[in-house]
Order: structure tokens, then C-alpha cells, then sequence
């Protein structure tokens, strides 16, 4: 497999530039490939975690999937990982390469995996009922799985029969090529467009009437019914009925798909056909895209059981489905064959019972006009009744029996049963088909009720469902993270990795921003963390050291802890569980969703330490936004640049890498309105903010004047020289990277910034300067107060300040790359006034309150 995927991938990417990708014709060339392969490299980046959230969703059970979907979903993060890698190296010109044996490594035990969990059809190409059970859904699909489950495990009665598994299937559909020309016609479907959504439904049914079994599926169909026939000692006539993979477990496909009644022998393949096809009718369409899966992803199963010749038939609900607190079984039923009651065509009588006693509460019993028979020819005739009889279909013993029954099923699959049934003409009970019974969110009691306390927070997202109480931490600086103490609840501004360190301990996280892709919300779900985002102001609503409770499930807040939530409990475990794909994917997602790489500052943050997708997802980003910091660095001052005509204290030029300008330029030189550049035009906003005076006289210390003059002089004798006034911002759309060294000042951002959350990042550096060292450490002190105040992540090192904004929204981060603008500029040279450690408190504040001038406020 991993061979084929780099196969893959250097055939798919030799053929692939990225847009203005060319030949370098110089520095400035340079840095435009160097920013398309960046935006590549959060391009596979986002990919690649909606991936990972795609799995990590199928883990949580609630939604069916198969063996397909579980190699496909290995296969698409494997291949997005290598083209984030190759992405890497084109952006840090090939020093990431080891990254490709590490990718290969993990690839090899995903291999094993799924190649170890293959699932073939379990007998051949059909499998008898008598060898069925729910462990084979992705070899018989969902009805047919329960049903064997039912018969030879619960021990009740079902009718003979057998499947023709998911294989056969492949192999018709392979042999007639019709997988490709099915996609050709789904690639051009448009859902919303009706006329056409039903010509190409008719297209894809024509052309699967149209196709030629296989001779080895015919012959296997052939033996199975003459096994059928011998053991039943007649001739049978048979029910065909679909069974796909995703049938009948968390969703019914109730009435999607075609059943044929009363086959005869010789009709088999034509009915197999029509019940194939069915998966392609115009209804079932609409339901796959409704649902959120593709048609051409499927796989069906066909149930082929003896027909009963039935007296009565019809529905079994284990619980009321319009009152379900209700301690009721309801029982729907038809004479004759059970059709008309499913379809809805007659009314049915209605018995209540009651669930504990089995007893008969109530009886609603209609007049019969006509019934559903068998036909001597094949097929079923409809039988009218002419004397419009008003007689129970069921008799006591056949409802209690009924009743029994369900409940036996529903005891078995630990939710409730929504059961299809028939009685035959001599009493006997047949079950025909059960499935999870599902209640509309206005009957399942969804509201839930809390005592003790107000509503903090609502119209959160949730992350990870479940409920948690504690008292509130609120986490300023993750630096803090050791101190977050055992239970409490874990409130911070956003979302973050590092945050994992805390999941041992605590009952739930509340976060300002996030997502469902991101890093921390797929460990919040690996840990089962309740987790919330998009948690307004949490920071500022939520006072530390409160009560609170987290209720994940409805995304909601409460003041207090939690004495009591009520709501209706879940229907019980979602049979996606208990299926082979699901204990794949469960191996596989050891290898690609696990995060451990959380800190870009450890040592232990570096390639061979990348154990899964993840792993290497997150290192490659982390490298990618390192790279990109030194855009402008090295960049020769005779560089074409445009100047940028704002009256500043530094000498600005820019590069437009990508659609940064916009409009004429004029005598060479752009203003604020010709920058389209939307993150350099907030950092300039801020530059050119109207509180900062600096063509002003700024009150000067003595002292540190005469430390300038005797720093340089140091300076000199050690032949570091002061670089030039010139400074440099490449700029696209969405991207900006500044450098501006000014004397012995070295400042550097690089910034990205659009309407993808995950994608937006800032990143400042700055450090240097003329005074002595004190004075620049406090300068340093200064930045890094002022920066922690503004939600940034800081490293100080002597007098280098590194900080960090990410993956919050647009205009959270443009609100911060406008204050970046001015603390640049209110920073330089500030050093010479850092006389005391006591003026660095005064000049935070100062900043904060908007006094950019630093002017010493008198009373009046």
C-alpha cells in the first residue's frame, strides 16, 4: 500500500505546480514560490485534520461506516501527510527530508492493520442464515446480520434463507465496469435540480438491469436455493430484500431500498438486479446526501429468505415512538402479508402493552376492506374483503408472544427495537426484520432541566459530549498548566495542545475559540473530556474558583455544581460497535488521530519522535510557520521594492508576493489605500495610529543616553556594526512578513490571516538594541507584560522576545496585529528610558491605557 501511494503521489505531483510557480529569476521570485508552497502546506494541513475529526467522529459510534470507508480514510490521511511533507521541503528547500522514512513507518503498520482486520465474505459469495451473525454486517450488511444475529444467537424464529454477500456485489459490479460509470454519472449529479437528480436515476438502474452476472455468483445463488428447497423438502418461493451495509443500524434506510415478495426460482437474478439498483432511485439519493454518505461508497448485501404465507403481519415498536417515557410496547397489524402495513396503504389495528406485564391495555381494531395474498404466478394480489370484517388480527396469545419477542431483542441490543413480524397460517411467529428505533428530537425529552444554579453560557459547540462540575480555573498563560488543580474545570481563551497536560485531571474544558478539527479537540475526545467552544467571553464571565457545571451535551454553562440533571437517557450503545470496520478503525486511528508532539520548544519536538499522522501533521506546521519567519531575511537592499509613501520612523518597502497591492502606484511608491493585503494593513493601521506622535520630542534619561554612547562604542571595538534604516514586508492577500532592523533593533512578524480559523497565526520577534543590557532585558520585560496582556504566548530571553497569536478568528486576529503595529513602534528605542525595574510596570501600563507618547500625566 505505501508503495502505491508514493507511486501515487510522484506521478500526481510532477504534474502539479503551484499557481505563479516558475523558474527564480531572483530574491524576489524566490519568496513567491516560496509562499505558494506555504499556502500548500496549510492547504493539506486543514485537510488532513478533517480527516482525522472524520475519524474520530466515526469512533464515537453514532454513525455507520465499512470496511471501505476505514482503508479509504487511511489512504487519503497517508496521502495529504506526504504531501504536506513534500510541501515542507519545497518551503525549507529540502531539510525535512527524513520526514518521508518516518510517513513510510507508520504507513507499514497501517498496512498491517488493515490487511490483518480484511473481513472477506464469511463462506463465499453467499452465505446461509444458519451461519449469520452481527459480527458479519460488512460481508451480509445490516438486515441480514441481525436476522442471523436474531436466529442463532437469541434463539428466535426467522425464516430460511440465505445471503448473497457484499463480495458478489463487487464482483458484478467490477465485471461490468459498472463502478466507473456509475461515478462518471454521480460527478455531474445536482441534487437540486430534480429533473436531472431522476433522469440520471433512471440512467444507473437501466444500466444495472442491463448488466451480466457473473457465472460463479450465479452458480453460488443456484446452490444456495437448492440447499434451501432440499431442506424444506418443497418447492420455495422466495423474498428478496436489500440489505446494505449501513441498513438497519444507526440508519434504517426505511423504505429506501426495494423488496421483492414470492420469487420464483427462475426470477432470482432479475430481482437481485431491481434490488441493486434501488440503491440509485431518485429518494435514496436525496437520503445518502441528507445522511452525509455517497452511493457509490455502499456496498449490498441481498437477503433471500422463504416466503411465509402469512395470516397476519406487521410492526413491532419496544417503545411507544410518540410517548416514549411511556412504560408501553405498540403493535401495528394487517391480515395477510405485511406490506400494507409498512408501506402505510391501510390502517392497521393498534394493540398497547404494557411492558412489564405483557398485558393487553388497549385495542384499536379497524374494519378491513382488503388484504395482501400470495400469487400462484409469483408476486402478491390484493384479496378484497367484502364484508368489511371488524375482527382483531391478533389474538391474546399472538400479542403476548409478539411482545415477548421484541423485548428479547431489545434486551439483547440494549436499545429500543423498531421489529418487523408475521404470523403464518398456522400461528407460528416469524421475525422479518429489526432495527434501532430512532425518536424525532421533539419526543425524546432532549431539554434538560438543572437545579442550583443560573445559565452562565449557552449556543456553545460541543466537542465532546458528557457533563462535568468542578470549580473554575481560568487559564491566563499556559505556563500555569502544572498548577491546574484535580477536578476542576479548565477554562481557557483558545484552544490548545498543550492542554493535554491537564486532561488527566480535570472534569471539563471550556474554550473562547476552537474546533472540531483541531488538535486539542481530538485528545479532549481521546481523554472523554466534556469539552465546549466557542465559548463567548468565558475568560471574563466565568470568576475563578466558582462552581460551575459543563453540560457538553446540550453545550451549556451553569452557575453552581451539578445536583441534579435530568434529560431523557440515550437509547443505548449504537450498534456501529459491534462491527469488524469499527475494530479497524479503532487499530488503525492508533496510528493517525494520537497527538504527542504538543510542545514546539522541547527537545523532543523533532521528526523521529512523530508516531502517527498526527504527529507528523502538527510538527510539519510548527516547521512550516518557522520557516516562513525568515521570508525577508538576507534579502540584498538592491532588491526591486516598492516604498511605501506612510510617514514612519523607518525607511518601508514592500514586496507583493500575492496580491498584496491594489490600485496605481504612484512615482513608484504605494499608500495605505493601495495596500489589499488585509493582515499588513491592520499592522500598518496600527503603525500609523494617530495617539503615536513619534516626529514628537520623547523626554530623555541622561543616564541612558550616555549608556547608548558607551554601548556602541563596545560595540564598535567588537566590529558590530549598526544594519541600515531599510526595512522590508513581503505581502500577499492573506500573508505578511515584516523586517525591520533599525540601529541595533531587530524586529520581525509574520502573520497570516483569513476567514480559516486554523489557518491564522501570528508571530513576533524582537530583540536588540543600543543601551546596556539591563535596560534591554527590561525593554524585554516591558514587551513581554504587554504582549501576555494581549493574549499572546511569549518565550523571553535576555532582551529576545518571541510571542505567538494562533488559530483565532479573522477579526480576533486583526484586532491583534492593529496593537502589534503600535507596540512596535512605541518599543523602539524605548530601552534608553528603562532606568529602573519599577518603570517597566509604569510603561505596560501606560501602553495598555492608549498613552503611546508615554507622557507623564500632571494634576490639573
Amino acid at each position: 500500500m505505501t508503495r502505491n501511494i508514493y507511486d501515487r503521489l510522484f506521478g500526481l505531483l510532477s504534474r502539479h505546480t503551484p499557481p505563479d510557480s516558475r523558474p527564480s529569476t531572483g530574491p524576489s521570485a524566490s519568496i513567491v514560490q516560496k509562499y505558494h508552497y506555504f499556502q500548500e502546506v496549510l492547504r493539506y494541513n486543514n485537510d488532513t485534520l478533517k480527516l482525522i475529526g472524520e475519524l474520530e467522529d466515526k469512533l464515537s459510534g453514532n454513525r455507520p461506516f465499512s470496511i471501505d470507508f476505514v482503508r479509504s480514510i487511511a489512504d487519503k490521511t497517508s496521502l495529504n501527510a506526504f504531501q504536506l511533507i513534500k510541501a515542507l521541503n519545497r518551503v525549507s528547500n529540502d531539510h525535512y527530508l527524513s520526514l518521508y522514512k518516518v510517513l513510510e513507518r507508520i504507513n507499514d503498520a497501517i498496512r498491517l492493520e488493515t490487511n490483518r482486520g480484511h473481513v472477506p465474505s464469511a463462506g463465499g459469495l453467499v452465505v446461509p442464515y444458519s451461519r449469520i451473525t452481527r459480527d458479519m454486517i460488512d460481508s451480509v450488511g445490516g438486515k441480514n446480520a441481525t436476522l442471523g444475529e436474531i436466529k442463532n444467537r437469541i434463539g428466535l424464529p426467522v425464516p430460511d434463507g440465505f445471503a448473497i454477500a457484499t463480495i458478489a456485489y463487487d464482483t458484478f459490479m467490477k465485471s461490468t465496469g459498472l463502478y466507473e460509470r456509475i461515478h462518471r454519472e454521480l460527478s455531474m449529479l445536482d441534487l437540486n435540480d430534480e429533473e436531472h437528480t431522476s433522469a440520471t436515476s433512471k440512467k444507473i438502474q437501466s444500466m444495472i438491469a442491463g448488466g451480466d452476472i457473473p457465472g460463479e455468483v450465479l452458480g453460488s445463488i443456484k446452490e444456495a436455493y437448492n440447499d434451501l428447497e432440499k431442506s424444506a423438502g418443497r418447492s420455495v418461493r422466495l423474498a428478496i430484500r436489500s440489505s446494505s451495509i449501513n441498513e438497519d443500524s444507526v440508519l434504517s434506510f426505511a423504505g429506501q431500498y426495494e423488496t421483492m415478495l414470492n420469487v420464483r426460482q427462475e426470477d432470482i437474478p432479475s430481482a437481485y438486479k431491481q434490488v441493486i439498483a434501488s440503491m440509485y432511485c431518485t429518494s435514496a439519493l436525496f437520503y445518502l446526501a441528507h445522511k452525509g454518505l455517497a452511493s457509490i461508497e455502499q456496498k449490498m448485501s441481498v437477503g433471500c429468505m422463504a416466503m411465509i404465507d402469512a395470516k397476519a403481519a406487521g410492526i413491532v415498536y419496544t417503545k411507544d415512538p410518540t410517548s416514549p417515557e411511556s412504560d408501553t410496547i405498540v403493535i401495528a397489524a394487517v391480515p395477510g402479508l405485511g406490506k400494507s402495513a409498512v408501506d402505510g396503504t391501510v390502517t392497521p389495528d393498534v394493540y398497547t402493552v404494557d411492558r412489564s406485564t405483557g398485558k393487553t391495555l388497549k385495542k384499536q381494531v379497524v374494519r378491513k376492506h382488503s388484504m395482501l395474498v400470495l400469487s400462484r404466478l409469483g408476486g402478491i394480489d390484493t384479496v378484497v374483503i367484502d364484508t368489511g370484517e371488524r375482527q382483531p388480527c391478533l389474538d391474546e396469545g399472538q400479542i403476548y408472544r409478539i411482545a415477548e419477542s421484541a423485548l428479547r431483542v431489545e434486551q439483547h441490543y440494549h436499545c429500543p427495537q423498531d421489529m418487523e413480524w408475521c404470523v403464518d397460517q398456522k400461528g407460528s411467529l416469524f421475525i422479518l426484520q429489526s432495527r434501532q428505533l430512532n425518536f424525532s428530537r421533539s419526543t425524546t425529552g432532549h431539554t434538560r432541566t438543572y437545579s442550583g444554579g443560573e445559565v452562565l453560557l449557552d449556543n456553545c459547540s460541543t466537542v465532546c459530549p458528557g457533563i462535568g462540575a468542578g470549580r473554575a480555573f481560568v487559564l491566563t498563560d499556559e505556563r500555569d498548566i502544572p498548577l491546574v488543580p484535580e477536578g476542576a474545570i479548565l477554562i481557557a481563551p483558545h484552544s490548545s495542545p498543550s492542554l493535554v497536560r491537564a486532561m488527566d485531571k480535570v472534569s471539563a474544558i471550556i474554550t473562547e475559540t476552537g474546533g472540531i478539527a483541531g488538535h486539542m479537540a481530538s485528545m479532549a475526545r481521546e481523554f472523554n473530556i466534556p469539552t465546549i467552544t466557542d465559548a463567548v467571553n468565558a475568560t471574563s464571565r466565568i470568576v475563578p474558583g466558582e462552581k460551575i457545571t459543563v453540560d457538553a451535551d446540550s453545550a451549556c454553562v451553569y452557575r453552581g455544581a451539578a445536583e441534579r440533571i435530568t434529560g431523557a437517557e440515550a437509547s443505548g450503545p449504537v450498534l456501529a460497535r459491534d462491527t469488524a470496520a469499527y475494530r479497524m478503525l479503532k487499530k488503525i486511528s492508533r496510528l493517525i488521530a494520537p497527538l504527542h508532539l504538543t510542545d514546539p520548544s522541547s527537545r523532543h519536538f523533532e521528526a523521529p519522535s512523530c508516531t502517527t499522522i498526527h504527529d507528523i501533521t502538527r510538527y510539519c506546521h510548527e516547521k512550516a510557520i518557522a520557516n516562513m519567519f525568515d521570508t525577508c531575511d538576507g534579502i540584498p537592499d538592491a532588491t526591486p521594492a516598492i516604498k511605501v509613501a506612510v510617514r514612519l520612523p523607518i525607511d518601508l518597502y514592500v514586496l507583493d508576493i500575492d496580491g498584496g497591492t491594489k490600485g496605481g502606484l504612484h512615482k513608484g511608491t504605494i499608500k495605505m489605500e493601495n495596500i489589499a493585503s488585509t493582515p499588513f494593513y491592520a499592522f500598518m493601521t496600527g503603525m500609523t495610529h494617530e495617539g503615536i506622535r513619534w516626529w514628537e520630542p520623547r523626554r530623555i534619561d541622561i543616564r541612558g543616553f550616555l549608556s547608548v554612547l558607551s554601548s556602541s562604542a563596545a560595540r564598535v571595538r567588537d566590529n558590530e556594526r549598526p544594519v541600515g534604516e531599510r526595512s522590508l514586508a513581503a505581502i500577499s492577500k492573506d500573508y505578511f512578513n515584516f523586517n525591520s532592523r533599525v540601529g541595533y533593533h531587530f524586529s520581525t512578524i509574520d502573520a497570516f490571516c483569513n476567514d480559516v480559523k486554523n489557518n491564522n497565526y501570528i508571530t513576533f520577534s524582537f530583540r536588540g538594541g543600543a543601551s546596556e543590557d539591563i535596560r534591554r532585558f527590561r525593554r524585554a520585560k516591558f514587551l513581554t507584560t504587554v504582549l501576555n496582556e494581549l493574549d499572546f504566548r511569549t518565550e523571553t530571553r535576555g532582551d529576545h522576545v518571541m510571542a505567538y497569536f494562533r488559530k483565532y478568528d479573522k477579526d480576533a486576529t486583526l484586532d491583534k496585529l492593529d496593537l502589534l503595529g503600535r507596540l512596535t513602534l512605541c518599543a523602539l528605542h524605548l530601552d534608553m528610558l528603562m532606568t529602573t525595574d519599577a518603570s517597566v510596570e509604569w510603561f505596560t501600563k501606560a501602553f495598555l491605557e492608549g498613552n503611546y507618547n508615554f507622557e507623564i500625566q500632571r494634576p490639573l
